[in-house]
């Protein structure tokens, strides 16, 4: 078991924290969708996590129209803009990590973060940046912290023992 802090929510948004074998080796890619629902005029989660190459599924949960428009963060590119009808969601898949901003354009205040991992061990942490990771095999990971604040954004090799270790990530 890996526990820790990393740097606690900003703004609402909490930290993504991911471990990545080094030297890196194969991992299966999720072959479920993560979800990101529009419910209650808001996306459910707000901040969604996925693989690179899972299938992300965006739905519409509510008989109120609204639409998905998906921004890469760090390009400001647009990535699609679709409006999923109640029942009939939209599945996309990422093929790049990164930070991606999640908006609908008919309710200005409706919006959402979706971080693609290409590590296979990723995890949100607390508000208060507290995580754990569970059934992470002994060895040497590069660990990385994703936060809305570039500037708590950090990355460092750690060694993971066979009992419980714990790390203190990101600035503090």
């Amino acid at each position: 078991m890996v526990v820790g802090t990393a740097p606690p929510a900003t703004g609402g948004i909490r930290s993504v924290v991911t471990l990545s074998p080094n030297p890196p080796g194969p991992s299966p890619i999720p072959t479920e969708p993560a979800i990101m629902d529009q419910y209650a005029i808001a996306f459910i989660p707000r901040l969604l996590v996925a693989r690179q190459g899972q299938p992300v599924e965006f739905r519409n949960s509510e008989e109120v129209s609204h639409n998905v428009r998906v921004v890469e963060v760090a390009t400001d590119s647009l990535i699609f803009s679709r409006n999923p009808v109640m029942g009939e969601p939209y599945v996309h898949t990422f093929d790049r990590p990164g930070a991606y901003a999640v908006v609908c354009d008919i309710h200005p205040g409706m919006t959402g973060n979706l971080v693609v991992v290409a590590e296979p061990y990723a995890e949100v942490a607390s508000e208060d940046g507290a995580f754990s990771f569970e059934e992470v095999p002994p060895g040497r990971y590069r660990a990385r912290v994703w936060s809305i604040d570039v500037a708590l954004q950090s990355e460092r090799l750690v060694e993971i023992a066979g009992d419980t270790t714990r790390l203190q990530l990101g600035a503090r």
